[in-house]
C-alpha cells in the first residue's frame, strides 16, 4: 500500500517505475547482507503503458509491530527498543537507508526485531552520518505522531550507538520535534532534517567548535525556522 496524498488517487498503481520489483530487489539485498527481514518469496506485477501495478510476497512473521508492542506497556520494552537501535544500526552499516522508518514497519518477534517495507529504500555501498541521523529522526517523528514517550526514542539511540556529537545533534532535533504539536511536528521534520544535514556536513567539517555550535542552536529560537540565516559556505 502506498502512503501520502497519492493513496487517495490510487492505492497500488505507480507511474514510470516498477516499485514492487525495486522493493523486491532491495529486500533480497537486505537479506543477503544479513539483516533481519521477512524472507522474500515472489512478486506479481503488470504493466500498462507507463503504469505499473503489483505486490510482493514474503514469509509471514509471527509477531506484532513496535507500536502495538509499546502500547501494551511490556516490562522488557527498554531491551526491545535497545535491540531496535542495534538493528537499525546494522541496516545503516549495511549501506541501506529505509524510506519509511516508522514504528509500524518494525516487528517484534520471539526471534528478535525485524524490519519491513523496503519500498523506495536506498541501497548503497555506504551511508553518510547525516543520512543516518535523518533516518533516525524519521523514526522519532513516527513515535511523536503516536504519542510514544521521548524516553523510548532515547533507548533506540542508545542501542544504535551514536557518537557523542551525533547523539547531541539528534537529541536537539528530537526535543524540538517533541515540543511541537503532532500536526506541527510533521511540518517541522523537513526543517529539522535540513538542520542536521547542514550542521553535520558544513559546520562540523569547517572545524567550528562543537560547544559553540550547540550554544547557538539552543539560544536561537528562530534558527530552525529561518533557513536563509544558515551558513552555506563550501568546505574543503
Amino acid at each position: 500500500r502506498r502512503g501520502g496524498w497519492m493513496r487517495y488517487l490510487s492505492r497500488d498503481t505507480y507511474i514510470g517505475v516498477n516499485r514492487p520489483l525495486a522493493e523486491l530487489v532491495a529486500l533480497i539485498k537486505a537479506e543477503k547482507r544479513g539483516l533481519p527481514v521477512p524472507q522474500p518469496l515472489g512478486i506479481w506485477y503488470e504493466q500498462r503503458g507507463p503504469f505499473y501495478r503489483g505486490a510482493i510476497a514474503t514469509r509471514e512473521l509471527n509477531g506484532e509491530n513496535l507500536l502495538t508492542y509499546l502500547q501494551r506497556e511490556r516490562k522488557d520494552a527498554g531491551n526491545v527498543l535497545y535491540s531496535c537501535g542495534e538493528t537499525i544500526r546494522a541496516m545503516h552499516d549495511a549501506g541501506i537507508i529505509h524510506a519509511d522508518l516508522q514504528v509500524e514497519n518494525i516487528v517484534v518477534t520471539s526471534n528478535g526485531v525485524f524490519l519491513l517495507d523496503f519500498d523506495q529504500a536506498r541501497v548503497q555501498s555506504r551511508t553518510s552520518s547525516a543520512s543516518r541521523l535523518r533516518n533516525l529522526l524519521r523514526l522519532a517523528r513516527s513515535m511523536r505522531k503516536h504519542d510514544l514517550r521521548y524516553a523510548a526514542f532515547k533507548d533506540v539511540v542508545q542501542g544504535y550507538g551514536c557518537s557523542e556529537t551525533q547523539t547531541r545533534l539528534l537529541q536537539f532535533a528530537t526535543r524540538k520535534l517533541y515540543s511541537y504539536s503532532t500536526r506541527e511536528s510533521d511540518r517541522q521534520v523537513p526543517t529539522l532534517s535540513a538542520m542536521i544535514s547542514l550542521h553535520w556536513n558544513v559546520e562540523l567539517r569547517a572545524g567550528q567548535d562543537e560547544e559553540e555550535m550547540f550554544r547557538v542552536l539552543d539560544a536561537e529560537g528562530e534558527y530552525l525556522k529561518e533557513p536563509s540565516t544558515w551558513s552555506t559556505r563550501r568546505v574543503g
